[in-house]
């Protein structure tokens, strides 16, 4: 199983460490905090952000999944969306990962460049609908998505209206 694998220090693996990192599935948060001896609470204070898939739950609602920072974001918030490519806040100076045995889920099934990275996201996504109220719970509100749409979303993008 891909999920398996002790660590990978190829170029691809470790690359996609500095672009983004990947989701959580639900239960995951918990396991990190205990890993790092922490509460869910100041791990989501610390380290993690509220993510969204817009429009890809029942009905077209939006999805709210937690993943880790990058590298100067704010944590314990929604991540604004944000097209610049930066390192995982648990990337270790050295390119190993600083909670490996408990990594997203997502980093998990990532291997070698693997391109299916857009349906894995919505998959994984999915596995979130019944704990949004955990979401809701971290953050102390109902999150909304910055952009009304996935349209308004690319629009931004392309700073017109």
């Amino acid at each position: 199983m891909v999920g398996d694998r002790d660590s990978c220090r190829c170029f691809k693996c470790r690359g996609a460490c500095k672009r983004r990192p990947g989701y959580f599935v639900p239960g995951q948060v918990e396991k990190v905090a205990e890993f790092l001896g922490t509460t869910i609470q100041d791990l989501f204070g610390e380290s993690l952000a509220v993510d969204y898939l817009t429009g890809e739950g029942p009905d077209g609602t939006d999805i709210y999944v937690l993943m880790p920072i990058v590298l100067g974001q704010t944590a314990g918030v929604e991540a604004p969306f944000n097209p610049v490519q930066m390192p995982c806040v648990f990337l270790k100076g050295n390119g190993d990962c600083s909670i490996h045995p408990v990594r997203p889920a997502e980093c998990a099934a990532y291997l070698h460049g693997d391109t299916d990275s857009a349906a894995r996201h919505v998959e994984i996504g999915k596995k979130w609908l019944w704990h949004q109220g955990q979401i809701e719970s971290l953050l102390g509100y109902k999150p909304v998505t910055p952009f009304g749409s996935a349209m308004d979303c690319f629009l931004n993008l392309l700073g017109g209206d």
